[in-house]
């Protein structure tokens, strides 16, 4: 049988003898290591909405969080291409045990970084070509001025 508590589980937040400035760097530190915005709150005690607050007023705090970004992004780049190019290690196991372990290499993450690191080389390409046979300079001005009422007049154009 399940039982229900009935007090919510909340996230430990509250850290009463760290100062602002050190739960800021606190929260920076943690989102230069895990681009998590949650995580870093939680480690330094704060809700999501105070961090959010001292982004807008606090123009030092701001440029840390942009930076601390670039950071965390840096950091999950490493992590992309060691799983693309280097590998992880799979065990292997027979008859319930390990006897060794196969590299594995993601052929995702390698076009992920191929596509990031030279776009006009491995992305994705689409295009739309579109042609219309606009006879505009055929036109005269009176039969440009009666086109444009028609348009306007069946709604595709406003004056």
């Amino acid at each position: 049988m399940v039982t229900r508590s009935t007090t919510r589980s909340t996230p430990k937040r509250k850290k009463p003898d760290l100062t602002t400035d050190e739960r800021k760097a606190l929260f920076l530190q943690s989102l230069a290591e895990t681009c998590q915005v949650s995580k870093s709150c939680d480690v330094a005690g704060v809700h999501r909405t105070m961090a959010y607050k001292w982004r807008q007023k606090d123009e030092a705090f701001a440029e840390g969080w942009l930076e601390a970004e670039q950071i965390g992004l840096t950091v999950m780049e490493d992590e992309a291409y060691r799983r693309a190019f280097v590998g992880t290690l799979k065990p292997v196991f027979y008859k319930g045990e390990k006897c060794g372990a196969v590299r594995e290499y993601s052929d995702a993450l390698t076009a992920l970084l191929l596509k990031a690191r030279a776009p006009a080389k491995y992305r994705d390409n689409s295009s739309i070509n579109l042609q219309g046979n606009m006879l505009v300079g055929e036109m005269s001005d009176e039969e440009l001025r009666e086109e444009i009422a028609a348009l306007i007049a069946a709604g595709y154009l406003s004056k």
